[in-house]
């Protein structure tokens, strides 16, 4: 079951706070991880690209003089040996991937590929070496002067540089870093989330579970946490609820037995008093007296009649609610059994009393079924009176009664004042009394209805209701049809 059944239902961005853990957790990490990874794939690359540029100007200062010497040479009868020369050097870095000697307007006289290499007329004709740098800062063309052993400067030798080898390199590196800080990050939130949920979420988790259990009734439940921490604080707050509770629950099961044995008590002491009333006041009824005195003696068996209803409404609701009522005493009946006396004496006491036209249609009269004759006839008994007072004179009153589609149906219908529309949904709560019933002033405790519900759920029934407002009302008892006593 829900703790608190009253919030309303989460949407997806309202996580639990194990979801919010993890979520927190997730965020935190990919931002370290991510800062770690962009760095360290910058040093990369930044450590690389220094490398590739110390090693092109060391290689450049060192090829250039053999190189330049052997253009010199042996240039003008052929150029097999200065390719040779030039291919020896190339072996040595395979970043280069092409050499060129180049004349001082910045034409190349020989390259090792065959390719020719642009140089500017400015760096071939300085005496300092020069380079040329693309936009992540590789160079990518170095320019070193020659100078003969007589100390002329007539040639510059060229290097072109391929930055292709140290863009792989750095892509490898930074897959394996990307790789590793993806592992990395995965183990971290395991690890962060696993002590996160063992040192707080199953406690919380814990408390929770115990808070529930308190709720569900067993007051006795206790948390018996030995942390110190917030957690702790928490925990023994809730065993001193659990403690105020089951203290109080404990006094208020004491005031609702005492209470209950009052009720008892009353009700069967007023039973005695009530009888000689009825007996003495029936007894009366028969005898020679004035109009006057008639009507007298009729309102004494009236109040006497309420009051004993009354008394066995409140005695009902005492044993249903304590639960002290065993399951109802089965017996075989049928509806002549059950609603014939009734409406004998609610025919008379109608025409008599109240002046209402009270009629009965009861079908399948004879056919014999199992039911608590006493709990079926309170409950109509409840719905005749709050008919009979709801319904002014020359009104009427019916009670229909059959059994259809494995089901008993008694309805008590009327055309009384009606209830209104609000009101339905507590028309069967203890002490409720419609407003209409209270501009009027009619008599009653609003416990009527609500008794008559308790008894039909106790026989596994059900019963409905229908009304309105001006027009009258229809009360429909609905019980199952058994034809054993199981």
């Amino acid at each position: 079951m829900e703790y608190n059944p009253k919030l309303s239902k989460r949407t997806w961005w309202q996580l639990k706070l194990r979801g919010k853990f993890i979520s927190v957790i997730s965020v935190i990490l990919i931002i370290i991880f991510g800062l770690t990874a962009f760095f360290l794939v910058k040093s990369v690359r930044n450590n690389l690209t220094n490398g590739l540029n110390n090693e092109t100007t060391a290689f450049a200062a060192l090829a250039t003089k053999p190189i330049g010497d052997n253009f010199v040479i042996y240039h003008e009868s052929g150029t097999l040996l200065v390719q040779q020369q030039m291919q020896k050097f190339a072996v040595l870095d395979p970043n280069v991937s092409n050499i060129a000697v180049v004349n001082l307007a910045g034409l190349s006289q020989f390259s090792l590929t065959g390719k020719p290499i642009n140089a500017s007329t400015v760096s071939v004709s300085s005496f300092e070496s020069t380079t040329v740098s693309n936009k992540k800062g590789q160079i990518v063309q170095a320019v070193e002067p020659y100078v003969d052993d007589s100390g002329q400067h007539s040639y510059a030798i060229a290097f072109e540089i391929s930055p292709s080898r140290v863009e792989e390199t750095i892509q490898k590196e930074g897959l394996t870093i990307l790789i590793l800080m993806l592992v990395g990050l995965l183990f971290s939130a395991i690890a962060t989330y696993e002590f996160i949920n063992f040192f707080f979420l199953q406690s919380i988790n814990s408390l929770t579970q115990t808070a529930r259990v308190i709720a569900d009734g067993r007051y006795a439940t206790r948390v018996h946490s030995s942390r110190y921490d917030e957690i702790g604080t928490l925990a023994g707050s809730i065993d001193n609820m659990a403690d105020a509770l089951e203290a109080d629950i404990s006094k208020l099961q004491e005031l609702d037995k005492q209470k209950d044995e009052f009720i008892k008590i009353v009700s069967h002491n007023l039973r005695t008093p009530l009888t000689i009333i009825q007996s003495n006041a029936s007894f009366m009824d028969n005898a020679q007296l004035s109009p006057i005195m008639k009507k007298m003696v009729q309102g004494i068996e009236d109040s006497a009649r309420r009051l004993n209803l009354f008394s066995e409404q409140i005695l009902t609701i005492s044993e249903f609610e304590s639960e002290q009522t065993n399951r109802a005493m089965l017996e075989e009946v049928s509806l002549s059994d059950l609603l014939g006396p009734l409406s004998r004496e609610y025919e008379a006491y109608s025409k008599t009393t109240k002046r209402i036209n009270f009629h009965t249609e009861v079908e399948n009269t004879d056919a014999k079924f199992f039911t608590s004759r006493y709990q079926v006839v309170s409950a109509v008994r409840n719905l005749l009176d709050n008919a009979l007072k709801f319904t002014p004179e020359d009104g009427s009153v019916v009670l229909t009664a059959q059994i259809s589609a494995g089901k008993v149906y008694i309805k008590v219908s009327d055309s009384g004042i009606g209830i209104k529309k609000e009101e339905m949904p507590k028309l069967f709560t203890k002490f409720h009394r419609g407003s209409e019933t209270l501009v009027y002033n009619y008599e009653g405790t609003g416990i009527g209805l609500y008794v008559t519900k308790l008894i039909i759920e106790q026989l596994n029934g059900k019963i409905t209701a229908e009304s309105r407002l001006g027009e009258g009302s229809a009360f429909t008892i609905e019980l199952p049809y058994l034809t054993s006593g199981s």
